[in-house]
């Protein structure tokens, strides 16, 4: 009796094991579609032409091109016009130390005819000082 239960079960025990597999057919199917979609969606999001981020990685990284070569000629340009101020610097330096070198011999000349004694030689002295100062 048994078998013959059995037997008698087979072909329903089939027929719902088919249809839960033709279900889960169905699903798996669905899931392929939606992911293919996603796949189409996400390919175009990446390698769209205008829009697509491998595009706007290329103008992102040629606009870093264009800036790094803007920030070399800004520090070049900044570099130069640091060593055109250090010359200048180094120019008035010179210039204030000739400057103080000619004002300290014109004040022993000053103070050599300041205490020279009045007399014949004074004008003499004064044209010459005079003369000495004339380029």
């Amino acid at each position: 009796m048994i078998p013959l239960l059995t037997h008698r079960l087979a072909g329903p025990v089939a027929t719902a094991a088919a249809a839960v597999l033709l279900v889960l057919l169905v699903a798996a199917q669905l899931q392929i579609g939606g992911l293919k979609r996603d796949v189409a969606r996400l390919t175009d999001r990446i390698e769209h032409p205008r829009t697509g981020l491998q595009a706007r990685l290329a103008t992102c990284r040629a606009e870093a091109r264009g800036l790094r070569g803007s920030l070399d000629r800004q520090s070049a340009a900044v570099a130069a016009w640091k060593a055109e101020a250090d010359a200048r610097q180094r120019a008035a330096e010179k210039a204030a130390h000739d400057a103080r070198v000619v004002a300290e011999s014109l004040r022993r000349r000053v103070a050599e005819i300041l205490a020279a004694r009045p007399g014949e030689n004074v004008c003499a002295s004064a044209d010459a000082l005079i003369l000495e100062s004339l380029p």
